[in-house]
Protein backbone atom coordinates (compact mmCIF):
# COMPACT_ATOMS: atom_id res chain seq x y z
CA UNK A 1 0.00 0.00 0.00
CA UNK A 2 1.45 3.39 -0.94
CA UNK A 3 2.13 6.24 1.47
CA UNK A 4 -0.73 8.20 -0.11
CA UNK A 5 -3.17 5.43 0.69
CA UNK A 6 -1.84 5.26 4.25
CA UNK A 7 -2.61 8.96 4.70
CA UNK A 8 -6.17 8.36 3.56
CA UNK A 9 -6.54 5.64 6.12
CA UNK A 10 -5.16 7.87 8.85
CA UNK A 11 -7.70 10.57 8.12
CA UNK A 12 -10.52 8.10 7.88
CA UNK A 13 -9.86 5.72 10.76
CA UNK A 14 -7.88 7.79 13.31
CA UNK A 15 -6.21 5.84 16.10
CA UNK A 16 -6.83 2.31 14.84
CA UNK A 17 -4.58 2.57 11.76
CA UNK A 18 -1.87 4.96 12.94
CA UNK A 19 -0.05 2.22 14.83
CA UNK A 20 0.60 0.42 11.51
CA UNK A 21 2.16 3.44 9.83
CA UNK A 22 5.93 3.85 9.69
CA UNK A 23 7.15 6.51 12.15
CA UNK A 24 8.48 8.76 9.38
CA UNK A 25 4.94 9.16 8.03
CA UNK A 26 3.25 9.98 11.31
CA UNK A 27 2.30 13.66 11.72
CA UNK A 28 4.10 15.36 14.61
CA UNK A 29 1.36 17.94 15.14
CA UNK A 30 -1.90 17.60 16.98
CA UNK A 31 -5.15 16.82 15.24
CA UNK A 32 -7.66 19.54 14.57
CA UNK A 33 -10.50 20.10 17.02
CA UNK A 34 -14.13 19.45 16.23
CA UNK A 35 -16.69 22.19 16.67
CA UNK A 36 -19.35 22.13 19.32
CA UNK A 37 -22.88 23.48 19.24
CA UNK A 38 -22.40 26.56 21.32
CA UNK A 39 -19.11 25.72 23.08
CA UNK A 40 -15.73 24.69 21.80
CA UNK A 41 -15.08 21.06 20.93
CA UNK A 42 -12.23 18.85 22.21
CA UNK A 43 -9.24 18.20 19.97
CA UNK A 44 -8.44 14.66 18.76
CA UNK A 45 -4.96 13.50 19.79
CA UNK A 46 -2.78 11.81 17.18
CA UNK A 47 -0.20 9.14 18.04
CA UNK A 48 2.64 11.62 18.50
CA UNK A 49 0.92 14.99 18.81
CA UNK A 50 -0.94 17.09 21.34
CA UNK A 51 -4.65 17.79 21.38
CA UNK A 52 -5.67 20.69 19.13
CA UNK A 53 -8.08 23.39 20.24
CA UNK A 54 -11.75 23.02 19.27
CA UNK A 55 -13.61 25.70 17.40
CA UNK A 56 -16.91 26.73 18.98
CA UNK A 57 -20.11 26.68 16.94
CA UNK A 58 -22.46 29.60 16.79
CA UNK A 59 -25.47 29.39 19.11
CA UNK A 60 -28.90 30.82 18.27
CA UNK A 61 -29.99 34.29 19.29
CA UNK A 62 -31.14 34.07 22.93
CA UNK A 63 -34.59 35.34 23.80
CA UNK A 64 -34.15 38.09 26.38
CA UNK A 65 -35.85 37.15 29.61
CA UNK A 66 -37.23 39.24 32.43
CA UNK A 67 -34.86 41.53 34.33
CA UNK A 68 -36.16 41.84 37.88
CA UNK A 69 -35.06 45.39 38.64
CA UNK A 70 -36.28 46.85 35.36
CA UNK A 71 -39.55 44.90 35.53
CA UNK A 72 -40.18 46.19 39.06
CA UNK A 73 -39.62 49.76 37.86
CA UNK A 74 -42.63 49.33 35.57
CA UNK A 75 -44.74 47.81 38.35
CA UNK A 76 -44.26 44.17 37.39
CA UNK A 77 -42.89 40.94 38.86
CA UNK A 78 -40.74 38.42 36.98
CA UNK A 79 -42.57 35.11 36.64
CA UNK A 80 -41.07 32.29 34.56
CA UNK A 81 -39.00 34.75 32.56
CA UNK A 82 -41.93 37.10 31.85
CA UNK A 83 -42.57 40.51 33.37
CA UNK A 84 -46.13 40.22 34.71
CA UNK A 85 -48.03 43.41 35.52
CA UNK A 86 -51.18 42.69 37.53
CA UNK A 87 -54.10 45.12 37.80
CA UNK A 88 -56.42 43.36 40.24
CA UNK A 89 -58.10 46.17 42.14
CA UNK A 90 -61.13 48.26 41.18
CA UNK A 91 -60.03 51.06 38.81
CA UNK A 92 -56.41 49.90 39.00
CA UNK A 93 -53.94 50.87 36.27
CA UNK A 94 -56.18 53.77 35.32
CA UNK A 95 -53.39 55.73 33.59
CA UNK A 96 -51.35 54.71 30.55
CA UNK A 97 -49.57 51.44 31.32
CA UNK A 98 -46.19 50.72 29.70
CA UNK A 99 -44.31 47.43 29.49
CA UNK A 100 -40.52 47.42 30.00
CA UNK A 101 -38.38 47.20 26.85
CA UNK A 102 -36.57 44.15 25.48
CA UNK A 103 -38.29 41.50 27.56
CA UNK A 104 -41.54 39.48 27.43
CA UNK A 105 -44.48 41.25 29.06
CA UNK A 106 -47.89 40.07 30.26
CA UNK A 107 -50.56 42.47 31.50
CA UNK A 108 -53.39 40.97 33.57
CA UNK A 109 -56.43 43.24 33.98
CA UNK A 110 -58.68 41.32 36.36
CA UNK A 111 -60.01 44.24 38.40
CA UNK A 112 -63.28 45.90 37.46
CA UNK A 113 -62.70 48.88 35.18
CA UNK A 114 -58.95 48.21 35.28
CA UNK A 115 -56.48 49.17 32.56
CA UNK A 116 -58.64 52.08 31.47
CA UNK A 117 -55.73 54.24 30.38
CA UNK A 118 -54.40 52.09 27.54
CA UNK A 119 -51.40 49.77 27.21
CA UNK A 120 -48.12 50.41 25.39
CA UNK A 121 -45.90 47.36 24.85
CA UNK A 122 -44.35 48.26 21.51
CA UNK A 123 -40.80 47.97 22.93
CA UNK A 124 -41.34 44.58 24.59
CA UNK A 125 -39.97 41.42 22.96
CA UNK A 126 -43.46 39.93 23.18
CA UNK A 127 -46.75 41.10 24.68
CA UNK A 128 -49.81 39.30 26.04
CA UNK A 129 -52.79 41.17 27.48
CA UNK A 130 -55.55 39.38 29.41
CA UNK A 131 -58.69 41.38 30.29
CA UNK A 132 -61.11 39.47 32.54
CA UNK A 133 -62.47 42.18 34.84
CA UNK A 134 -65.86 43.73 34.14
CA UNK A 135 -65.41 46.78 31.90
CA UNK A 136 -61.65 46.32 31.91
CA UNK A 137 -59.53 47.41 28.96
CA UNK A 138 -61.82 50.15 27.71
CA UNK A 139 -65.37 51.07 28.68
CA UNK A 140 -66.63 54.65 28.46
CA UNK A 141 -63.63 55.70 26.41
CA UNK A 142 -61.66 53.80 23.78
CA UNK A 143 -58.22 52.54 24.80
CA UNK A 144 -55.43 51.45 22.46
CA UNK A 145 -52.99 48.57 22.84
CA UNK A 146 -49.76 49.32 20.97
CA UNK A 147 -48.10 46.03 20.05
CA UNK A 148 -44.40 45.30 19.35
CA UNK A 149 -43.08 44.24 15.95
CA UNK A 150 -43.32 40.62 17.07
CA UNK A 151 -47.09 41.02 17.44
CA UNK A 152 -49.21 40.51 20.55
CA UNK A 153 -52.21 38.64 21.90
CA UNK A 154 -55.33 39.99 23.57
CA UNK A 155 -57.83 37.85 25.47
CA UNK A 156 -61.09 39.42 26.62
CA UNK A 157 -63.48 37.80 29.10
CA UNK A 158 -67.13 38.60 29.75
CA UNK A 159 -67.86 42.30 29.92
CA UNK A 160 -64.30 43.31 29.02
CA UNK A 161 -62.93 45.20 26.02
CA UNK A 162 -66.03 47.32 25.52
CA UNK A 163 -64.10 49.87 23.47
CA UNK A 164 -60.66 48.59 22.54
CA UNK A 165 -58.31 49.28 19.67
CA UNK A 166 -55.26 47.15 18.82
CA UNK A 167 -52.38 48.63 16.83
CA UNK A 168 -50.46 45.75 15.25
CA UNK A 169 -47.57 47.24 13.23
CA UNK A 170 -45.75 44.20 11.86
CA UNK A 171 -46.40 40.57 12.81
CA UNK A 172 -49.75 38.95 13.46
CA UNK A 173 -51.89 39.95 16.43
CA UNK A 174 -54.46 37.57 17.88
CA UNK A 175 -57.63 38.66 19.67
CA UNK A 176 -60.00 36.27 21.43
CA UNK A 177 -63.37 37.49 22.69
CA UNK A 178 -65.27 35.25 25.11
CA UNK A 179 -68.80 35.50 26.50
CA UNK A 180 -70.16 39.00 25.90
CA UNK A 181 -66.75 40.64 25.52
CA UNK A 182 -65.59 43.02 22.83
CA UNK A 183 -68.48 45.40 22.46
CA UNK A 184 -66.27 47.32 20.05
CA UNK A 185 -62.86 46.06 18.84
CA UNK A 186 -60.83 47.49 15.97
CA UNK A 187 -57.51 46.00 14.86
CA UNK A 188 -55.03 47.75 12.57
CA UNK A 189 -52.52 45.41 10.93
CA UNK A 190 -52.27 41.65 10.38
CA UNK A 191 -54.99 40.46 12.75
CA UNK A 192 -56.79 37.27 13.71
CA UNK A 193 -59.99 37.81 15.71
CA UNK A 194 -62.07 35.01 17.22
CA UNK A 195 -65.51 35.87 18.61
CA UNK A 196 -66.31 32.71 20.56
CA UNK A 197 -68.76 33.92 23.18
CA UNK A 198 -72.50 34.37 22.75
CA UNK A 199 -73.15 38.00 21.85
CA UNK A 200 -69.43 38.76 21.61
CA UNK A 201 -67.98 41.28 19.17
CA UNK A 202 -71.00 43.53 18.89
CA UNK A 203 -68.80 45.63 16.64
CA UNK A 204 -65.58 44.28 15.15
CA UNK A 205 -63.41 45.71 12.40
CA UNK A 206 -60.04 45.54 10.67
CA UNK A 207 -58.01 48.20 8.88
CA UNK A 208 -54.56 48.53 7.33
CA UNK A 209 -53.76 44.88 6.83
CA UNK A 210 -55.03 41.34 6.19
CA UNK A 211 -57.60 40.21 8.71
CA UNK A 212 -59.24 36.92 9.66
CA UNK A 213 -62.50 37.20 11.64
CA UNK A 214 -64.24 34.11 13.03
CA UNK A 215 -67.78 34.62 14.33
CA UNK A 216 -68.39 31.24 15.95
CA UNK A 217 -71.10 31.81 18.54
CA UNK A 218 -74.76 32.77 18.62
CA UNK A 219 -75.39 36.43 17.80
CA UNK A 220 -71.68 37.15 17.56
CA UNK A 221 -70.36 39.89 15.26
CA UNK A 222 -73.45 42.06 15.02
CA UNK A 223 -71.45 44.48 12.89
CA UNK A 224 -68.31 43.69 10.89
CA UNK A 225 -66.25 46.31 9.07
CA UNK A 226 -63.28 45.59 6.78
CA UNK A 227 -61.27 48.15 4.81
CA UNK A 228 -58.43 45.89 3.61
CA UNK A 229 -58.07 42.22 2.64
CA UNK A 230 -60.47 40.33 4.89
CA UNK A 231 -61.73 36.82 5.53
CA UNK A 232 -64.95 36.56 7.57
CA UNK A 233 -66.46 33.25 8.70
CA UNK A 234 -70.01 33.47 10.08
CA UNK A 235 -70.60 30.05 11.66
CA UNK A 236 -72.68 31.00 14.69
CA UNK A 237 -76.46 31.07 14.78
CA UNK A 238 -77.62 34.58 13.79
CA UNK A 239 -74.01 35.70 13.52
CA UNK A 240 -72.79 38.56 11.30
CA UNK A 241 -75.85 40.78 11.34
CA UNK A 242 -74.21 43.35 9.07
CA UNK A 243 -70.97 42.81 7.14
CA UNK A 244 -69.50 45.81 5.33
CA UNK A 245 -66.61 45.01 2.98
CA UNK A 246 -67.50 47.56 0.32
CA UNK A 247 -64.36 49.59 1.11
CA UNK A 248 -62.07 46.53 1.17
CA UNK A 249 -59.83 45.53 -1.73
CA UNK A 250 -60.85 41.87 -1.30
CA UNK A 251 -63.22 40.17 1.10
CA UNK A 252 -64.30 36.54 1.51
CA UNK A 253 -67.46 36.14 3.59
CA UNK A 254 -68.74 32.64 4.36
CA UNK A 255 -72.24 32.44 5.87
CA UNK A 256 -72.55 28.89 7.22
CA UNK A 257 -74.45 29.52 10.46
CA UNK A 258 -78.27 29.38 10.60
CA UNK A 259 -79.77 32.80 9.86
CA UNK A 260 -76.31 34.33 9.57
CA UNK A 261 -75.38 37.33 7.40
CA UNK A 262 -78.46 39.47 7.52
CA UNK A 263 -76.82 42.12 5.34
CA UNK A 264 -73.59 41.73 3.36
CA UNK A 265 -71.83 44.39 1.28
CA UNK A 266 -69.04 42.85 -0.78
CA UNK A 267 -65.85 44.41 -2.08
CA UNK A 268 -66.49 45.17 -5.73
CA UNK A 269 -70.27 45.10 -5.32
CA UNK A 270 -72.61 42.55 -6.84
CA UNK A 271 -69.88 40.96 -8.95
CA UNK A 272 -68.38 39.43 -5.81
CA UNK A 273 -71.66 38.24 -4.30
CA UNK A 274 -71.87 34.46 -3.69
CA UNK A 275 -75.16 33.35 -2.13
CA UNK A 276 -75.27 35.42 1.08
CA UNK A 277 -71.52 36.01 1.16
CA UNK A 278 -68.60 37.28 -0.92
CA UNK A 279 -65.75 35.72 -2.84
CA UNK A 280 -62.55 37.73 -3.32
CA UNK A 281 -61.23 36.22 -6.55
CA UNK A 282 -60.51 37.54 -10.02
CA UNK A 283 -61.66 41.13 -10.43
CA UNK A 284 -62.83 41.08 -6.81
CA UNK A 285 -59.26 40.46 -5.58
CA UNK A 286 -57.25 43.57 -6.39
CA UNK A 287 -55.24 44.14 -3.22
CA UNK A 288 -51.75 45.51 -3.86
Amino acid sequence: MTARRLWVLVITWGFAVQACIPPELVSQTGGSGTGGNATGGTGVTSAAGAAGPGTGGQGGEPIPLCEEDLCATFGGVCTLGICVISCVELNSCSTLLTCPPNMPCRVECSGENSCAGGIVCKDASQCDVVCTGQKSCGDLQTITINCPDAGCSLECGGGACQNTGVDCPASKCTIECLQTACKAVLCAGDCSITCGGEGSCASVGCTEGPCDIKCASTSSCSNVLCTDRCNVTCAGDKSCGDVACNDACACDVTCSGPMSCQTVQCAGGAACQVADGCEGTGSCDTCP
